[in-house]
């Protein structure tokens, strides 16, 4: 399998999306929503704070949450300037009102992340949690987040990888049968395939295999900390 995936067309993440805001019309509540929350601090927090530590404990940093969704787990760190970018912020501040952290516009970009609105070496710290196999083109994602990152910034990204045999399945069958397929999930990464992605864009200097959710199936998570390419 090319270890660089071709991007899926407009048509069909804009269905991805569709079913984004189908799951969240099943399930509105903001009691929903500070569940997830809660679910995704006790995920990733153990991992995000020392990291969030190593930039400086005291030191106000600038961090962008990329494909934050509705839980925008950067608004659970002190002492940040924290930035937010979904493309369905919109819908979210309409179907959840109240739910978002209450930051102006600027900081809460309804938007897609193949395009960030930042100036070069921007952020200090980037997460861009659970995000990758739902963009439209992860590669210029990656570029994008490589663009904006200082050169002593690191980013966190994480992402659910398959069994290579399902990775290949689902890339060779995706085009014909897109509505057996994980409906908004464009990507299937392999944890090979994944690593070789990033490496193009950082230097990797940690994997975690997060705990298996019991939905998970064949599947597991991977947490990633980068840095810039040296």
């Amino acid at each position: 399998m090319p270890c660089t995936h071709k991007a899926f067309s407009k048509q069909r993440w804009s269905l991805s999306q569709k079913a984004e805001i189908e799951e969240l019309q099943r399930h509105k509540s903001a009691d929903h929503v500070a569940r997830l929350r809660a679910r995704a601090a006790t995920r990733y927090m153990p991992w995000i704070m020392p990291r969030r530590q190593q930039l400086g404990a005291k030191r106000q940093l600038k961090v962008l949450d990329v494909a934050c969704g509705a839980m925008c787990l950067a608004s659970e760190l002190a002492h940040v300037d924290a930035y937010f970018v979904d493309p369905l912020l919109d819908v979210y501040r309409r179907e959840l009102p109240g739910s978002l952290p209450d930051l102006p516009e600027t900081h809460m970009i309804a938007g897609e992340a193949e395009q960030l609105r930042f100036a070069d070496n921007s952020f200090d710290f980037i997460l861009f949690l659970h995000g990758i196999s739902h963009v439209y083109n992860p590669e210029l994602v990656l570029h994008e987040l490589e663009r904006v990152l200082r050169p002593d910034g690191l980013v966190l990204i994480s992402a659910i990888v398959w069994p290579v045999w399902t990775s290949r399945c689902y890339y060779r069958c995706s085009p014909w049968l897109p509505k057996a397929m994980f409906r908004n999930r464009l990507y299937c990464y392999s944890a090979r395939g994944i690593r070789k992605t990033l490496a193009r864009h950082f230097d990797i200097l940690e994997e975690v295999t997060l705990p298996r959710e019991p939905w998970y199936g064949l599947a597991r998570e991977l947490l990633f900390v980068c840095k810039p390419l040296s």
